[in-house]
């Protein structure tokens, strides 16, 4: 299992809040609101992470259509 580096751009995308831009290069398409909830939960700072709770009731979560 490989840990994370700061040598991976795909790393550094990641902490520079690129998600959608990592998901575009690898033609992965979500909703604006899932894409929300993953960024959120991959917060460098894990203060700044959601709590269990609040991703319970995320809108992404909350939504039947999922």
């Amino acid at each position: 299992m490989e840990t994370a580096s700061a040598l991976d751009p795909r790393y550094n995308m990641l902490r520079n809040n690129q998600l959608r831009d990592l998901l575009a290069q690898w033609e992965i398409e979500i909703s604006p609101q899932a894409l929300d909830l993953i960024q959120k939960i991959l917060r460098p700072e894990p203060k700044e992470r959601l709590t269990i709770e609040e991703i319970m009731q995320h809108p992404w979560i909350l939504e039947e259509d999922n």
